[in-house]
């Protein structure tokens, strides 16, 4: 008798710890407040372009924004590219990116930007470590201010992956920003020198101590971050 009564105060609760899970995943997500994250690798400094190593990849994933991105389950999802498609001869990449999306510095998100980006990447004056996976890309081409073509010296099937892989990933340069702040501004995480189109914008970086970023009210995504 005392086992069976055991028994229904365990399920009971059971029931009620569900029932407590149940409501807390159904509360909508409150936005504001502080996360603070404690992360024990140093990051050598933040031209995302010529950064070596994975260590900046987790800044560069925040205040960065590219032209797709990766699910965990591999569905290929838009980021400031709304569609592309592949030519026949899958010599050519046709993106048409989102109406609106913008730098933190207001600036657009247009076909220019990824131009200026993937030519920084595979310009050997740039010395990016991430220009050999470009290698299979011939040219850039500005169709109009939000179509994009990149077309290929020969067919590339991890293309998609490249561009959105947690390394190779295209983090998107502001082309204004790039050219008003210096390089050495850019690795130095100076404010105003690293500008981004991703869900948080950067405020300060003290090397070896911490790193603060702001979440980023025109960021593209409805609602977030």
């Amino acid at each position: 008798m005392r086992q069976r009564s055991w028994l229904v105060g365990s399920l009971a609760l059971l029931c009620i710890l569900a029932l407590m899970m149940t409501v807390a995943v159904a509360e909508d997500p409150k936005r504001g407040g502080t996360l603070r994250v404690a992360y024990g690798n140093k990051i050598s400094h933040l031209d995302f372009h010529t950064a070596p190593g994975y260590e900046m990849m987790w800044v560069a994933m925040n205040i960065g924004c590219g032209l797709v991105n990766i699910t965990p389950d591999g569905e290929f999802v838009g980021d400031a590219a709304e569609s592309w498609e592949l030519s026949d001869d899958y010599l050519t990449w046709t993106f048409k990116l989102k109406d609106g999306v913008k730098f933190h510095d207001g600036s657009a998100v247009d076909a220019n930007a990824v131009k200026f980006s993937i030519d920084r990447l595979m310009d050997p004056e740039t010395k990016s470590g991430m220009r050999r996976f470009y290698a299979a890309v011939k040219s850039v081409d500005v169709v109009d201010p939000l179509t994009v073509k990149v077309n290929m010296n020969e067919p590339y099937a991890f293309f998609l992956h490249m561009l959105a892989g947690y390394r190779t990933g295209l983090v998107l340069y502001s082309p204004d920003a790039t050219a008003k702040a210096e390089l050495k501004a850019r690795k130095q995480g100076k404010a105003g020198a690293v500008v981004g189109c991703g869900p948080f914008q950067l405020v300060e970086w003290v090397p070896n101590d911490h790193l603060i970023m702001d979440r980023f009210d025109s960021y593209h995504f409805e609602g977030r971050p």
